[in-house]
């Protein structure tokens, strides 16, 4: 071979290796064949409208599902009753071999994956529909058991904590409360596979540090104090990949990775070391979605996502680096501008406060963002709602506009 030859080769060399690894990286980041397209096509055809903001009560929940629950196979059962004594409904949709459960609403105030879940309910009722594929593979092959609403107390006055002012989402090993109870031994009769602790998250979160509000944020939580990685959390390292994998396309730079710090109190992490390949999914916040309802459409993805890997069983297919490589969950500064965050009802006490005043006035200089938590919700004042009082001193009335 001549010198010009072994030139040219040598030049060859680093491009054909560089094509290489282009080729092997496009195949690791290549989207699932499900669910984006048909998620979002369900969350608009199949909503429920009657539940139209993040706000709305037990009641106002089951009588916009009761026209659904009499069809598609839908099995419906009281699996015990809150505090208050509103009962705390599983819906059951499938008769497959692999066992799903989705509790959402454990926290009053976090309802973005319980419209999320209404919606699929409407779906799985529906007559036949252009997704009736997707939805005879899930019914096929997965028993799904859904909790919509764990904590309807705590809904009904939209407080995080249930009637007994005890955050049921700390009440995993002692409980004392019947919502805790209740989800436990559903646990325990069902035996799941798999499990989705569905929640919201503070709108102050950003996707990594410097980075824009996570909208959405994933975890596979630990099983001990070390975060090590049994076959269990390996699972749902790589459900939460694939979830990462569709809804990156969709919002991309807002999803993030909660903190996995072991928390044994919490019913993710006792599930998890209980054998059920459990995943995080916490609701953020977007700009100009103050009742969330992109993304209850973005959480339809999700979950369908995630649904279809575990029916196709295309999960030892999936990439754990699209999790690993998720940005981290980072607190972001109460300095923020108030016009970059969501803000809900005046009972969202550990929201950003509001930009402008309900009479459309602009809030006072002297005004600044505060998500301090003045304690219990039977001893807060009106103005203390307000994050100790800052709305009553930044506006002339006591209630604030949304905020987008």
């Amino acid at each position: 071979m001549n010198m010009t030859c072994r030139v040219a080769l040598a030049a060859l060399v680093p491009i054909a290796a560089g094509c290489a690894r282009m080729v092997g990286r496009s195949a690791e980041m290549a989207e699932p064949p499900c669910c984006r397209a048909a998620g979002l096509r369900i969350a608009e055809r199949h909503g429920v409208k009657a539940i139209d903001a993040r706000r709305f009560t037990h009641a106002t929940l089951w009588e916009a599902l009761a026209p659904h629950l009499g069809a598609g196979g839908l099995r419906v059962a009281d699996v015990g009753r809150s505090s208050e004594g509103r009962a705390i409904r599983a819906v059951t949709f499938g008769t497959g071999a692999t066992r799903v459960l989705l509790w959402s609403q454990m926290h009053g105030d976090e309802s973005s994956a319980t419209m999320a879940l209404a919606d699929l309910i409407a779906w799985f009722a529906a007559p036949s529909v252009e997704d009736d594929a997707l939805r005879r593979r899930l019914a096929s092959e997965l028993t799904i058991v859904m909790v919509p609403m764990l904590n309807p107390d705590g809904a009904e006055r939209f407080e995080r904590r249930n009637a007994m002012n005890v955050d049921v989402n700390r009440d995993a090993l002692d409980l004392v409360t019947p919502e805790a109870r209740a989800l436990e031994a559903l646990r325990d009769s069902l035996r799941p596979d798999f499990g989705f602790n569905l929640h919201d998250q503070n709108a102050n979160t950003l996707a990594g540090r410097g980075g824009p509000q996570a909208a959405i944020s994933l975890l596979a939580p630990a099983t001990d104090a070390s975060r090590s990685w049994n076959a269990v959390r390996s699972r749902a390292r790589l459900l939460a990949a694939d979830i990462a994998a569709v809804v990156a396309r969709e919002l991309p730079g807002r999803v993030a990775r909660y903190d996995d710090t072991f928390e044994p109190r919490a019913f993710g992490d006792v599930m998890q070391q209980r054998g059920t390949s459990t995943v995080l999914i916490e609701t953020g916040a977007l700009p100009g979605d103050p009742e969330k309802q992109r993304l209850r459409a973005i959480n339809v993805v999700a979950i369908l996502t995630a649904l279809d890997a575990i029916a196709t069983r295309r999960l030892g297919r999936a990439n754990p680096r699209f999790y690993e490589a998720l940005p981290g969950n980072v607190r972001g500064g109460t300095s923020a501008p108030c016009a970059d965050r969501a803000w809900g009802s005046v009972a969202d006490t550990h929201r950003p406060r509001c930009a402008r005043c309900a009479n459309g006035s602009a809030r006072s200089a002297t005004c600044r963002p505060s998500s301090r938590w003045c304690g219990r919700p039977a001893t807060r004042s009106p103005s203390a709602r307000w994050g100790c009082g800052s709305c009553a001193r930044c506006c002339p009335s006591p209630r604030c506009s949304s905020a987008s």
